[in-house]
């Protein structure tokens, strides 16, 4: 399911110029990986993901940094997460 999710904004962001997903779709998933990545199997499945460093092009592309800090902030601690252990 993780990975589909992540196959999913890369598929969807890939060639795009900007952003392709509104920014509550964005944080939705990004809440749903965050929650994923508490789990060690999990985490380390996604950690080994190739698309994982595009996942950060795609955030940083549809985001307005000042409207959007809960986007931001939950692309953070997914990548903490991602980084424990």
């Amino acid at each position: 399911m993780y990975e589909g999710l992540i196959d999913f904004l890369y598929k969807r962001n890939v060639k795009s110029e900007g952003s392709t997903l509104d920014n509550a779709n964005i944080h939705q998933i990004l809440v749903l990986l965050e929650n994923g990545s508490l789990n060690e199997v999990v985490r380390g499945t996604l950690s080994e993901m190739n698309k994982i460093k595009d996942l950060f092009l795609i955030v940083i592309r549809s985001v307005n940094m000042t409207e959007t800090r809960d986007l931001v902030s939950s692309l953070i601690q997914f990548v903490s997460n991602l980084c424990y252990g």
